[in-house]
């Protein structure tokens, strides 16, 4: 039986994209829009994509290589291109052009011949605003900064519990300083109901004595970040009493959480490193500032040492001595003098005689000994003061060094409900496949040793 309906023509994919394309271009022609930037790629090829938005939607655009280098080059030779030209998030721009489809694909977008800035979107604008309310407020200035500690034993972390950015401060945190402790209260970080959730995870998380908080999410848009942008949450961050860190988005990105906070990092895996010190470096510091201190006490003491020898060979200590003996060869050069000379000389010679004895009277070699004597006992004073300071200094260095070590020891471990398995010979048995069927083995807890005898393999997690 014949059919009355004409069969249709069949079409392939790319003659339907070729027909749209020619329809759309065709139809609609030149037209002029305007819209806020709201996202920009510069891309190799030398083409510039980007999208233009407003309150209920946007457009893809892109202005290929040719229109790029005309309207954005640094120079009349159009061989470089001149970034700080290049349209901007936030900015309103106003684009000349044609809507096409591109045939690969069937996505259609517009195509850019012309575009002139118009003006700032309104997120940007409202994030000027906001930033300058705050800024006369105080809450931007350096010194509002809480300090953060250099050794956090305790962490709480705000983020989405199933992103990325959470995985990656576990990650660094493990690998860096796993004698810390991290508390993550979850929240939404995008979203109308964004900012209620992370004021509520900021309540939870006050409830626990952490050192300082880290607030992270990954990268987005303008618009997946513009939660970050309000004020109450701003104003939650600015009183908290404890030191907080905000890691939102990538290094481009910049919010007012970001602005507010104690410290900033450009990414969350940035805001681990800054948060979580290197356990290796640790160590190895503490070995140099532990040298650092037997040397500058051992340094301070041959100091003193030396000093005490120079005194010893000053002049004051070496008069007394002196003087005696250059009173005997005087003594000695009258006595000759005597001798040979005629009797009338005698009342002569023991006038100057008596000169000299007054010049050498005992009070005067007594008084600058006493002086001397006095700036000695000042200098050893000095001296046993300073080394009781060294010393006082070394030993809280020492006590501040050993609790810290104290904090990095594998006991530190077992009281958090992990165990030790060793052989026979005492060697540490990390992975199950070194576990022999019959062998006897020793677990260590935190309070005892146990003798195991190995039966069989219940799970494996490498498979």
């Amino acid at each position: 039986m014949n059919s009355p309906v004409k069969p249709m023509e069949l079409l392939t994919v790319s003659s339907v994209n070729q027909m749209a394309k020619k329809i759309m271009e065709l139809q609609i022609g030149y037209i002029a829009v305007q819209g806020e930037i709201s996202k920009t790629t510069l891309h190799s090829s030398g083409h510039f994509y980007f999208t233009l938005k407003d309150d209920k939607s946007s457009l893809d655009a892109v202005l290929f290589k040719n229109k790029v280098y005309q309207m954005f080059s640094k120079n009349l030779s159009f061989t470089e291109v001149d970034s700080e030209k290049l349209p901007k998030l936030g900015e309103l721009w106003i684009c000349e052009g044609v809507l096409t489809i591109w045939e690969k694909t069937g996505r259609y977008m517009f195509k850019v011949n012309q575009a002139v800035p118009s003006g700032r979107g309104k997120l940007y604008r409202d994030f000027q605003l906001l930033k300058e309310k705050l800024y006369a407020r105080g809450w931007l200035n350096p010194e509002n900064k809480k300090k953060i500690p250099p050794f956090p034993l305790k962490v709480g972390v705000i983020s989405s519990p199933t992103g990325a950015a959470i995985r990656d401060i576990i990650k660094i945190y493990t690998r860096r300083f796993p004698a810390a402790e991290i508390i993550v209260s979850p929240a939404l970080m995008q979203g109308k109901q964004c900012v209620d959730s992370i004021l509520q995870a900021l309540d939870r998380i006050k409830q626990f004595p952490v050192d300082l908080i880290i607030l992270t999410r990954g990268g987005g848009s303008p618009e997946d970040l513009a939660e970050f942008n309000d004020e109450r949450l701003a104003q939650a961050v600015f009183h908290l009493e404890i030191p907080i860190v905000s890691a939102i988005g990538h290094e481009i990105d910049q919010t007012i959480v970001d602005l507010v906070a104690d410290l900033s990092a450009s990414t969350p895996s940035a805001a681990a490193e800054l948060v979580f010190p290197d356990r290796d470096s640790v160590l190895r510091n503490l070995d140099s500032k532990k040298n650092q201190v037997r040397t500058a006490v051992f340094s301070v003491l041959e100091k003193h040492k030396k000093n005490i020898e120079h005194l010893s060979e000053v002049y004051a200590f070496r008069i007394v001595p002196d003087r005696l003996r250059e009173l005997r060869v005087t003594v000695d050069n009258y006595r000759e003098v005597i001798e040979k000379q005629p009797l009338r000389t005698i009342s002569s010679l023991q006038l100057k005689l008596q000169v000299h004895r007054r010049n050498f009277q005992a009070g005067r070699i007594l008084k600058e000994l006493k002086i001397r004597r006095e700036k000695l006992e000042l200098i050893n004073d000095k001296m046993i003061h300073n080394i009781r300071g060294k010393n006082k200094q070394w030993k809280q260095n020492c006590r501040y060094f050993g609790n810290l070590l104290g904090s990095l020891s594998p006991q530190l471990v077992l009281t958090k409900g992990y165990s030790i398995v060793t052989d026979h010979q005492d060697k540490v048995i990390t992975r199950g496949n070194l576990l022999k069927k019959g062998k006897k083995y020793k677990i260590k807890f935190i309070d005892s040793t146990w003798l195991m005898k190995s039966e069989k393999e219940i799970s494996n997690h490498d498979n």
